[in-house]
């Protein structure tokens, strides 16, 4: 059965196509993102990491909710927030698993 029979069957409509070249391409992104943000974590120093945190969060849309004890914040809410927190542990900080969150007692 040479090459014919393991390549896959073409889709024939436009949108099919466009639809399996979006598939094609976010998986290609998914692959890329999957060898590269590792190894760039990896570098970073620990202010580096709760920067990018920080800067993630900062880029989320506009909207977006975060619930802290049950209460809704927005966006700079929480960005304020997280650096409030950064400023008050910032000193104590060692590495990102130095305390790392304990199971609940059943």
């Amino acid at each position: 059965m040479g090459f014919a029979g393991a390549l896959p069957i073409l889709p024939r409509s436009p949108l099919d196509r466009k639809l399996a070249m979006n598939k094609l391409w976010l998986s290609l992104l998914a692959l890329f993102l999957c060898a590269f943000v590792p190894a760039q974590a990896a570098t970073m120093s620990e202010e580096g990491k709760i920067a990018a945190l920080i800067e993630s969060v900062r880029d989320t849309p506009e909207g977006t909710q975060f619930i802290r004890n049950g209460t809704a914040y927005s966006v700079a809410d929480a960005v304020d927030h997280l650096n409030k927190k950064y400023s008050a542990a910032k000193s104590k900080i060692k590495d990102g698993v130095q305390n790392p969150v304990q199971p609940p007692m059943a």
